[in-house]
């Protein structure tokens, strides 16, 4: 039964009877096994049917332990459980800092579903300013996020879209996986249309098909809101990975950013600067020259407004002023930006024991949903992306001379 406590230690079926046969000299099917794991877990866990209706308690808690949080159930006409939604209080107060801000459990990803969502979402959270969506192209969260935020900017995870683009490639694959994400962080038009170029000369149906994904969807220069660097939909990936084990359960980051100013220092040192007026510089670099002003915070490289951290010539024009270039830098990137994120108290629920629930609440009826277990074993691990998945090739050999390397349509020995 110790086994089953952690949800990070996996035991199968086949463990159990391996266990059986060894410690008690028992032999076991491996059904046998199934259901007494499915026991097992029921006793340790409990019914997951039943947790369903421990909702609304668990809910007057969480409101009462952080007010101001906002949760919402919504049940179908037989009582039952249809959507949760839950946005704790800390993290609609602070609204600054990389945090879950809302979390939703619904019965699959579909456009009623996230349009309920994006609704609820919108009602709590409202519309701030420089607010965008990223995600994976997925139909329903584009339909619904439309719907529910016709005025906001929706970008593409640079990821996903790689992933698509892949299944067209036929040149080489590593080649165009590096232009393609140069592409996307490029500083400058001149520097894009550069790298789409030299991306034409490998296969133009790749930039046709970029071309009419929008270059505004995913490329960093093309952007109408400045979103530094998330580019990518990762955080939510990460936060689905850190959960992957609690979804078997009932229902019931500075350094980059200092590493990027020191790298940024280090190539100033090598860069003249001269100025112009008071906070417009020109900045030479080699063959090169740049113009930095230092009051808007713009340098003509287009690094320094995107990346809000100094580039090198900003760097390089800061110092002749001797000023410090923090000073310069966003203050998302603060030491004090990231301490206020740890500052902010979210304090674990009271113990069950100490629960006290009122009576209309404990009298409310939440059934399990109507839903019917699909066929074959539940799948517990994401879906490989096309890039992540490697193909076997298969050998190609000539069926004339039975040579390998090319067929026979193709062959070179055979007689002219």
């Amino acid at each position: 039964m110790d086994k089953y406590e952690d949800p990070k230690r996996a035991c199968t079926p086949k463990d159990i009877t391996s266990d059986m046969r060894k410690q008690h000299g028992l032999t076991m099917t491996y059904m046998q096994a199934y259901r007494a794991k499915e026991k097992a877990l029921n006793i340790l866990r409990g019914d997951p049917t039943e947790s369903y209706n421990k909702l609304p308690s668990y809910f007057y808690i969480l409101e009462k332990t952080y007010p101001g949080s906002v949760v919402s159930l919504k049940k179908t006409a037989e009582d039952r459980f249809l959507y949760a939604f839950v946005v704790l209080e800390p993290c609609i107060r602070d609204g600054s800092s990389i945090l879950p801000l809302a979390y939703a459990i619904v019965d699959s990803e579909n456009d009623a579903s996230w349009t309920w969502f994006f609704e609820r979402f919108r009602k709590d959270f409202g519309e701030r300013e420089n607010m965008c969506i990223v995600s994976d192209r997925h139909d329903s969260i584009w339909k619904a996020s439309t719907l529910v935020y016709p005025e906001l900017t929706r970008y593409v995870c640079i990821w996903h879209l790689w992933n698509n683009l892949l299944k067209k490639c036929r040149g080489n694959q590593e080649q165009v996986r590096k232009l393609y994400f140069a592409l996307a962080k490029a500083y400058t038009l001149q520097e894009f249309s550069e790298l789409m170029g030299r991306l034409d000369t490998i296969d133009k149906k790749l930039g046709v098909s970029l071309f009419d994904s929008g270059y505004h969807k995913w490329s960093w220069i093309h952007a109408t809101v400045k979103r530094t660097w998330t580019l990518t939909s990762n955080i939510v990936e990460s936060i689905n990975n850190s959960i992957a084990k609690a979804r078997e359960f009932p229902v019931y980051l500075t350094n980059v950013y200092n590493e990027a100013y020191e790298d940024n220092k280090e190539l100033s040192h090598r860069m003249t600067v001269r100025a112009s007026i008071e906070f417009l510089h020109i900045v030479t670099d080699g063959m090169k020259r740049f113009s930095v002003c230092l009051q808007s915070r713009i340098c003509s490289c287009g690094r320094f407004q995107l990346d809000e951290i100094p580039c090198g010539h900003a760097v390089a024009a800061i110092m002749y002023k001797h000023q410090h270039g923090e000073d310069y830098c966003s203050a998302y990137y603060s030491n004090k930006n990231f301490k206020d994120i740890d500052a902010i108290p979210v304090e674990p629920l009271p113990c069950k024991s100490t629960w006290e629930i009122p009576l209309d609440v404990l009298e409310q009826i939440v059934l399990p949903p109507d839903s019917k277990r699909p066929p074959g074993r539940p799948s517990l691990k994401r879906m490989k992306s096309f890039d992540e998945v490697k193909f076997k090739r298969a050998k190609m050999t000539c069926s004339k001379y039975g040579i390998e390397g090319h067929n026979k349509k193709t062959c070179s020995n055979l007689p002219k």
